[in-house]
């Protein structure tokens, strides 16, 4: 998948991804059936939010990267410390959230 290899390279050069955060997808480009139907599993997510965020290139891509690691990577000691990992992280994810609703809110 080409979102995979996207993400890959942007971390390999240190690109700054917030930069690009509200660059949408291409119009011929609708996100991939499976990938919508990961994130309806995910509790929380109205429909709205979804169809809104998906739109968006590198939250897009970025799910998609989700999307294959869950697939790939077998359960076991691998996976659950990248799970611990991500779980010690959400205070700078709701950092990230709160900043991306007051970058809405002036728009």
């Amino acid at each position: 998948m080409g979102s995979v290899r996207d993400i890959r390279n942007a971390s390999a050069h240190s690109n700054c991804l917030i930069n690009k955060l509200f660059e949408e997808l291409p119009a011929t480009q609708q996100p991939d059936a499976e990938i919508t139907e990961y994130v309806k599993r995910i509790k929380n997510i109205p429909s709205s939010t979804r169809a809104k965020n998906l739109k968006y290139r590198v939250v897009y891509d970025f799910v998609t990267l989700l999307f294959v690691y869950n697939e790939i990577v077998p359960e076991g000691v691998a996976k659950r410390q990248r799970h611990k990992e991500i779980q010690e992280s959400k205070a700078a994810r709701d950092a990230f959230a709160e900043f991306v609703l007051e970058r809405r809110k002036s728009e």
